[in-house]
């Protein structure tokens, strides 16, 4: 039960931020922002420390692709490893 758990969590979490990636794209940056904040709350209530922490600093980055493109690559590694 627990392996399965994490694996929707996981999968949850990969969703939403492919979904963030598609707003930044479309430069839909105040919805980025807001989808950002969403996804750390959920990571933070479910302890993906690491991760929760590069959405807290994709949020102060500027809001454009060039630098929130890398953020995000990093983010999706985060979740790979965990």
């Amino acid at each position: 039960m627990i392996d399965e758990d994490f694996e929707s969590l996981h999968q949850e979490l990969s969703d939403k931020l492919e979904d963030i990636q598609l707003l930044v794209l479309a430069g839909s940056y105040g919805e980025v922002r807001r989808q950002l904040h969403s996804l750390k709350g959920l990571a933070k209530a479910f302890g993906f420390n690491d991760f929760a922490a590069e959405v807290h600093a994709a949020e102060e980055t500027p809001t454009n692709v060039t630098t929130l493109q890398p953020r995000i690559d990093r983010m999706f590694r985060l979740l790979d490893a965990a």
